[in-house]
């Protein structure tokens, strides 16, 4: 067992940056969005060391929103950091896959900038069962709180993860390799098809993964969904359910998204959404697999706005 520590720099070339995280979570641009990655505490004893890095908005909002991020994308780059952070602290020192298996998130009421930056950093590590819990702060270039995330990852290596892989025949799945300098395809993550609106309390739709090039940089042995392309379509089913209410905008303000597998190129998944009662207004999306049977699961708590209070786009 190797003990020396996984190089995560405070330099801020990017380039640098990326080739020392890269190695260890196996995550590439585009999905990998992070800069100015630097370490905090790295030697304390008493608690373990703060990642911190910096992420641009990528993902437009939808017209009816009363904030200028999507929480998905939030959610995305703060899942990326909390699997730099421990890849900093696993002690064998090696690539590993961190899957986010269950998030939450608190979103903050605070104007949001075009440029945020995260901290990570483990709340709980089982590395003998393979497990570890991150806390993820969104911050605004003032230090005030965005969000705050937490989520739980299961380590895995290369062989385990291709063993615990859905198999998908090859002749479902197509698309040309992202090449540097062409736009991301995390810039309209949004993948549905054949929506439908049951009732105004319920819809389902479609979500078609066989373009590869959509799951860009998220894995090098196995193009696989990130659990935030999951929740970015969830939210949009969500906010269609929304759009007849007349005079709103929607704030994000809680979020909860459990996933029991990957989801792979060449998959096609059902999402279910339902109002449930409670404050304000509840959502849930069931993720349905092609045998019916549900894997994952989002909760999403909206909260609207008069439509006077128009936000100021950043």
């Amino acid at each position: 067992m190797h003990t020396s520590k996984a190089p995560v720099s405070d330099r801020t070339d990017e380039n640098i940056i990326h080739m020392n995280a890269i190695p260890y979570i196996d995550v590439t641009p585009p999905y990998f969005a992070l800069y100015n990655l630097s370490v905090r505490n790295p030697e304390s004893t008493e608690d373990s060391p703060t990642i911190v890095g910096y992420f641009r908005r990528e993902q437009p909002v939808g017209p009816k929103s009363a904030t200028s991020w999507c929480a998905s994308e939030i959610a995305r780059h703060a899942a990326i950091l909390g699997s730099v952070a421990a890849a900093f602290s696993n002690p064998v020192k090696e690539k590993h896959y961190y899957l986010a298996l269950d998030g939450t998130g608190e979103l903050g009421r605070t104007p949001s900038s075009p440029e945020l930056r995260g901290e990570a950093r483990i709340i709980s590590a089982a590395w003998e069962k393979r497990r570890v819990k991150c806390e993820i702060a969104a911050l605004n270039p003032d230090g005030s709180l965005v969000a705050k995330l937490t989520i739980a990852y299961a380590v895995v290596t290369e062989p385990m993860l291709l063993m615990i892989v859905n198999p998908v025949p090859q002749e479902h799945v197509f698309g040309t390799p992202w090449q540097a300098g062409e736009p991301s395809p995390y810039e309209d993550p949004i993948q549905l098809r054949m929506v439908k609106m049951h009732s105004s309390e319920q819809a389902t739709a479609i979500m078609s993964l066989h373009n590869r090039r959509n799951m860009a940089g998220h894995f090098s042995v196995v193009s696989a969904a990130p659990i935030a392309m999951l929740m970015s379509n969830g939210l949009m089913l969500c906010r269609k359910m929304l759009e007849d209410i007349p005079g709103k905008l929607w704030c994000d303000m809680r979020t909860r998204i459990r996933c029991q597998r990957m989801v792979v190129a060449g998959e096609m998944i059902e999402l279910r959404a339902k109002k449930v009662w409670g404050p304000f207004y509840s959502h849930q999306v069931e993720f349905v697999d092609e045998e019916g049977k549900i894997f994952g699961v989002l909760d999403h708590l909206f909260k609207s706005v008069p439509a006077v209070e128009e936000k100021a786009r950043l």
